[in-house]
């Protein structure tokens, strides 16, 4: 379900589980937006989440149809939680 960037991007930290699980709630996140969005399903291996320079989060939607969605999303997680919120902005 994840990328190999995001594998070689979360394996790197000091305790890989917290990033996994975070970039799990923010595909979760996606799925849903999109599935409110236009009532189709993504799957896990079709979204990318990565991070910029900055550590700002970033969404790269893997399949060709939903490239051109703008979508915003914020991450956050503590040893025992993550949180994912996402926002689809313009249109297809």
């Amino acid at each position: 379900m994840f990328t190999q960037k995001e594998l070689e991007y979360c394996l790197k930290k000091e305790d890989p589980i917290e990033h996994l699980a975070v970039k799990f709630s923010g595909k979760e996140a996606v799925i849903k937006a999109i599935y409110s969005y236009n009532n189709v399903k993504l799957n896990y291996n079709d979204i990318e989440i990565l991070n910029l320079k900055g550590g700002e989060p970033t969404v790269n939607i893997l399949s060709s149809n939903y490239k051109n969605l703008d979508i915003r999303i914020s991450l956050s997680h503590s040893e025992d939680n993550s949180l994912a919120f996402t926002i689809i902005q313009g249109v297809q």
